[in-house]
């Protein structure tokens, strides 16, 4: 019986994009990397950022001073800018901080949007409506442990703030200022 369910499922999958395919009638032109893009600030333009400022306190560390290399690129033909970076160990900060991210625009919903991921098994996806080249702020969701946070992102030529909704007020989580190398 499960041979049959799986034989199925894979000829409908195997057809489904043959049919899709089949059904145009003339071949749509490759996507464009979106100029938008190039308006975000700090990242946009790629490079090596080294930042410092001060992580407040949370359920995952105490208050304590930051310093973070963070690097960005332009990558996947010009769509997203591919971001990582990783704060320096201290005896405050015995577990620092680590992260990986993307950086893009959606052409269709006009939104700036924003995918993280970190070394204590979160992940976020934001969006921002504008963005200019002096600011951007993208609000969204964090997922740790299982729970949803809000979360708001502000990003400067110069630096970032991060911050979560409690009891419907933003706190701020963490500040930096970055300057290019």
């Amino acid at each position: 019986m499960r041979t049959g369910l799986f034989l199925a499922l894979g000829l409908a999958m195997s057809v489904s994009p043959a049919v899709l395919f089949a059904q145009q009638d003339t071949p749509a032109a490759p996507p464009k990397a979106p100029v938008e893009i190039k308006q975000l600030p700090l990242v946009g333009g790629g490079g090596r950022f080294e930042c410092k400022g001060r992580s407040f306190a949370s359920p995952v560390s105490p208050e304590h001073a930051t310093r973070m290399i963070v690097t960005s690129s332009l990558e996947l033909d010009g769509f997203w800018y591919v971001v990582q970076g990783a704060e320096t160990k201290t005896a405050v900060n015995a577990t620092p901080a680590k992260f990986r991210g993307a950086f893009g625009y959606d052409g269709t919903s006009k939104k700036y949007v924003a995918l993280f991921i970190d070394n204590f098994g979160g992940h976020a996806v934001e969006t921002a409506d504008t963005v200019s080249t002096t600011k951007a702020v993208f609000t969204g969701t964090n997922t740790l442990n299982g729970t949803d946070y809000r979360v708001r992102d502000t990003y400067t030529p110069t630096g970032h703030v991060g911050e979560v909704q409690v009891s419907g007020a933003w706190k701020k989580t963490d500040e930096e200022t970055c300057t290019k190398k």
